[in-house]
């Protein structure tokens, strides 16, 4: 039963969620490492800072319940850089009036990228592109998952 009621906030919810109105939330902001300047051959781990809206909330990675849209981070074009999977921090408890406790994100969370740069790479401007997929909630509502885009510029350098 429990489930149910916790389904039924998270998904019912977000029926009652105006798209125009979670559209002009700008609900979360990504703010990239400035230009990542790296070696062929190296590797670094690059910060993707993500701000959040006060008094909203996204569902955390990994999510305690498997009907959770989890923020997630997808790489469209890497550029030619090597992108392994994101490191996503613990999320925090965020206790619902039914008493299920949900892990959230909120205010600012940092998700690392490690990159690395093949060794034959030429020198020059490359940029790692990708979005964030996530679903956000004030303490009432679900808003419908969004994705929010984001562009990493690197500058590669020859030994």
């Amino acid at each position: 039963m429990k489930r149910l009621l916790l389904l039924l906030f998270i998904f019912g919810v977000c029926l009652q969620a105006d798209t125009e109105t979670s559209k002009k939330l700008n609900i979360v902001t990504i703010n990239p490492s400035p230009v990542v300047k790296i070696a062929s051959g190296d590797s670094t781990t690059v910060q993707l800072i993500v701000a959040i809206k006060p008094g909203l909330h996204i569902q955390a990675n990994p999510v305690n319940d498997q009907y959770l849209i989890p923020a997630t981070v997808t790489i469209n074009d890497a550029g030619g850089l090597k992108v392994d999977a994101p490191s996503y921090p613990p999320g925090h408890s965020f206790v619902l009036t039914s008493g299920d406790t949900l892990l959230v994100y909120e205010d600012k969370v940092v998700i690392l990228l490690p990159v690395s740069v093949p060794r034959e790479a030429a020198g020059g401007q490359f940029n790692i592109s990708g979005e964030l997929q996530y679903q956000a909630c004030d303490s009432t509502r679900c808003f419908i998952p969004r994705a929010a885009p984001f562009t990493i510029p690197v500058e590669i350098f020859t030994h």
